[in-house]
């Protein structure tokens, strides 16, 4: 995030000067609003899993968080990577970050001091359990 609240996703680990926030992912999806080579060489990135992400647009206004629940039958499945790409691309992104999946792909918000869990997490098999994670990414916005 600069400090005219502008997203950047940049696929160098160099940050421009005008950063103020940052946070880093594991594969970059979308680049100039088309479809990233993604590596084969790894069974998680073939097969539908729960998956967070994040994209923006080509001005960098416009911020998408994507959650997608799995490894839940008869709910969800998840999606592979290159299903996640091609539905950041029908979004209309520009670019797009793979962020943690799996067990920490959770969705809560708060407010007036309550907390309401907007997805359905799975840990260890269990659906609606949270995985206890070191990190998040959070928003503050004013009502």
């Amino acid at each position: 995030m600069s400090v005219n609240n502008y997203a950047q996703i940049s696929n160098n680990s160099i940050c421009s000067a005008q950063t103020i926030q940052a946070i880093s992912g594991n594969l970059i999806l979308v680049a100039n609003g088309q479809a990233v080579t993604l590596p084969k060489n790894s069974s998680l990135n073939q097969r539908p899993y729960p998956r967070t992400a994040v994209a923006i647009n080509q001005r960098g206004d416009k911020l998408w968080l994507i959650l997608v629940d799995g490894k839940q039958p008869f709910y969800s499945d998840g999606v592979t990577l290159v299903e996640l790409t091609e539905f950041i691309i029908n979004l209309g992104a520009d670019k797009a970050l793979n962020l943690d999946g799996g067990g920490s792909t959770t969705l809560v918000v708060s407010s007036n001091s309550q907390t309401k869990l907007l997805n359905s997490p799975t840990h260890t098999l269990v659906p609606m359990r949270e995985r206890s994670i070191a990190n998040h990414l959070g928003f503050y916005a004013l009502p």
